[in-house]
């Protein structure tokens, strides 16, 4: 069992040393030069996946015009992969040249997403032995710790709840290296945004709808890493520079595509009968998200906002176990005050409880663990300790 419409985080943090161009570099914002604006909109997209997941496993009726609405917080997967994209250009683009390079980069992926990972796998193998009565099989765990379960229908939803993202992730940092070949440019980029459409509907035609790997595969959720290498290659082309009030023109266009996708009746939008809605919607987070980091909005960003998208790999990973454990209290909630008020009472308890968790694992897991991988190089030179990426 896993949750279903989660989504992959970006688990990045461009730092203004990792940027290949002085106008991103002057545009970076806060403590060490991180973009606070990508740190906040991580908070945002994870805080919607909490919110879908607390509803959807405590299995909460809400009034019907609130549905649709409840439903499309599960696709914050465009958001954090789009970010993951944007974030992962700011600090690889044109890096990637020689064998050492490679082997860095590939050293620093596995380290930010692994320890975390495999931290939870025997968590939640004793979860499905004790609770759900599913013993431990060889050919489930080795796909985990092999990240190839990404590949594997039927194995593809990982042992850890909601971890099919990271299996996703996981492909898509592998193949950075060679889109980056082919993405040189916005143009170039946009061209392979197209054809990954393309091909992401045809793999959804030719495989169907009827299990939930039509949708958590790398070929469906590429275009969403693919408006990312567009918003970057905009970013840095310096284009943007000559847009007056750039920032609240691209807020703007942003917020203005989903209402009027609403106003069409674009909702569960067809193309050769392949549901192409969440398409449509992920095409609102690249102006968004240019938006944020041209110039923050500090409603949005704030020292609470950041702090959540600092910790949001780990909000994302113990979230289900957080929702498993205030799950007693939640359907007490709704048997005695009805899914209206238990929906924000339960969301609250989890929020608080994975917060505190997921706190934790960032300060004895993931910090530590992205340290060594600063520090280590393939020629045994030392770099600067930081504590993210």
């Amino acid at each position: 069992m896993s949750c279903g419409s989660a989504v992959g985080d970006t688990f990045e943090a461009p730092v203004l040393a990792a940027s290949p161009d002085p106008a991103i570099k002057a545009a970076a914002r806060g403590e060490g030069g991180r973009f606070e604006g990508l740190d906040a909109l991580r908070a945002v997209a994870a805080t919607c996946i909490v919110l879908y997941h607390t509803i959807l496993l405590n299995a909460l009726a809400l009034p019907a015009w609130s549905t649709e609405v409840i439903y499309r917080l599960g696709l914050a997967v465009p958001l954090f992969y789009m970010l993951s994209a944007f974030s992962l250009s700011i600090g690889y683009y044109g890096k990637l040249q020689n064998r050492a390079a490679l082997v860095q980069y590939g050293v620093r992926r596995f380290l930010r997403i692994a320890p975390l990972f495999y931290g939870l796998l025997p968590v939640w193998l004793t979860v499905m032995w004790v609770k759900f009565d599913q013993a431990p099989q060889f050919l489930p765990i080795i796909a985990n710790v092999t990240f190839l379960f990404g590949f594997m229908p039927g194995l593809h939803e990982s042992i850890a709840w909601a971890g099919w993202s990271i299996g996703v992730e996981m492909i898509f940092y592998a193949l950075l290296p060679l889109i980056f070949l082919v993405a040189r440019d916005w143009r170039s980029s946009l061209a392979l945004y197209g054809a990954s459409i393309i091909a992401a509907i045809a793999f959804q035609k030719a495989i169907g709808h009827a299990t939930s790997y039509a949708f958590m595969n790398i070929i469906t959720q590429l275009p969403h890493f693919m408006t990312g290498l567009v918003a970057f290659h905009v970013y840095r082309s310096g284009v943007l520079s000559k847009l007056k009030d750039a920032h609240y023109v691209l807020l703007a266009i942003g917020l203005a595509i989903w209402p009027l996708m609403a106003v069409l009746k674009l909702g569960h939008l067809t193309v050769w009968g392949v549901d192409v809605e969440q398409y449509g919607i992920g095409l609102a987070f690249p102006f968004i998200v240019l938006s944020q980091v041209l110039s923050p909005d500090k409603v949005l960003v704030n020292r609470f906002s950041v702090f959540l998208g600092q910790r949001s790999f780990g909000i994302y990973l113990l979230h289900p176990l957080m929702i498993l454990l205030a799950m007693p209290l939640v359907q007490a909630a709704s048997a005695a005050h009805g899914s209206k008020i238990a929906a924000p009472e339960g969301f609250l308890v989890v929020m608080l409880l994975v917060t505190a968790a997921a706190s934790i694992s960032y300060r004895l897991i993931e910090v530590p663990c992205m340290n060594l991988g600063r520090t280590q190089r393939p020629d045994g030179s030392a770099t600067l300790a930081r504590a993210s990426f």
